[in-house]
């Protein structure tokens, strides 16, 4: 099992497939989870809404992103754990991430 990064078209092939919105919203970065040599999830993460960009960390110099997608389909124990970690780690420094959790 390993963490690799994608482009765009890599990236929305799959979302497109097993994502329930069925879509990517602006693209900084993409990481799949590669297990057997077949991708079994992938992150996404994108610049974050204006307002956030505006008046969060304002104060700092950093980089933000949002982790706009996140779609695993491995039975792998903690794959969903090891694809954001790694994926996390391979973003620009200094950053920080924001991330929403839908209501299901």
């Amino acid at each position: 099992m390993q963490v690799v990064p994608i482009n765009k078209n890599t990236a929305k092939y799959f979302v497109e497939r097993k994502h329930y919105s069925k879509s990517i919203p602006f693209f900084s970065y993409g990481f799949a989870l590669v297990e057997n040599d077949l991708i079994e999830g992938v992150t996404v993460f994108s610049p974050p809404l204006k307002a956030i960009e505006k008046y969060a960390f304002n104060s700092l110099d950093i980089k933000i992103y949002e982790l706009s997608r996140l779609v695993i389909q491995s039975e792998t124990r903690n794959a969903g754990s090891y694809l954001v970690s790694q994926s996390l780690k391979m973003l620009d420094r200094p950053c920080a991430v924001i991330s929403y959790a839908d209501k299901y």
